[in-house]
């Protein structure tokens, strides 16, 4: 059965009601530059239970007051081209709703936009 995900970059004012929020999260827990807010709402004690690091490949899921989900999406320990990339190809697949915002374009990084 074929997927179909329609992802944007969000924007101010961007309606993430439906959608699942991604968020780059680099190793230490450190947010991605556009993730900050997202992150400092998830309460660190369910990141330690769930073992979430933000290494490259991690994700994880939780449920946000504002958005259908948030996904959380390891970029290890830089934020380059293509950890953004990769990032971004996991996040997608680990999406289960049919909108996906992303937080992870908005890094200040050339070309971040075409990685994700």
């Amino acid at each position: 059965m074929e997927k179909t995900v329609q992802v944007r970059s969000a924007a101010a004012g961007v309606d993430i009601e439906d959608a699942t929020l991604i968020a780059g999260v680099m190793e230490g827990l450190e947010p991605l530059t556009g993730s900050e807010e997202i992150l400092e709402t998830v309460d660190q004690a369910i990141l330690e239970a769930a073992g979430f690091e933000g290494k490259p490949g991690q994700m994880l899921t939780l449920p946000h007051a504002d958005a259908k989900a948030i996904l959380l999406v390891g970029l290890g320990e830089e934020s380059s081209f293509d950890s953004i990339r990769k990032a971004s190809g996991n996040a997608i697949r680990g999406v289960k709703t049919e909108r996906a915002v992303t937080l992870v374009a908005l890094v200040d990084l050339e070309g971040a936009t075409r990685a994700v």
